[in-house]
């Protein structure tokens, strides 16, 4: 899934943690380092409902690939390489484009494609071996 909740918390009490000792060394009182955490949790919350419910892989996925498949690509300097990316499938851009632009991991592609881990990994090998040293 693109939205990891047990990651985000993890990420969230770390973050907390070093604020909380930053409060308390600024000299905050427990009072109001309490309603801070709750103002932020709340907040986290809200925005854990907002990806878990709006951030869907069949949106990315229905959309046709470009021609040039995301901002990533543009910043390739080298001719050769990009019209090498842009002779790939359009089936092959796209799993290119999650990989490398949108930064999705195997597992995540292979279930929004309904795939096995291992065929995404085989289609990567193939297009990595597709490219001519440039």
């Amino acid at each position: 899934m693109a939205y990891n909740n047990g990651l985000a918390k993890k990420l969230f009490l770390e973050q907390w943690a070093q604020q909380e000792h930053e409060c308390r060394a600024a000299g905050m009182c427990a009072t109001d380092i309490q309603e801070l955490h709750d103002f932020e949790w709340a907040q986290f919350k809200r925005d854990r409902a907002f990806y878990e419910h709006t951030d869907t892989y069949e949106d990315l996925l229905t959309q046709s690939a470009p021609e040039h498949p995301s901002d990533w690509l543009d910043e390739i300097n080298n001719q050769a390489l990009t019209a090498q990316i842009d002779a790939l499938s359009d089936g092959d851009k796209k799993v290119l484009t999650l990989l490398v632009g949108g930064r999705y991991t195997h597992a995540e592609i292979a279930e929004a494609l309904g795939v096995t881990r291992q065929a995404i990994y085989k289609r990567m090998a193939r297009i990595k071996a597709s490219f001519v040293e440039v």
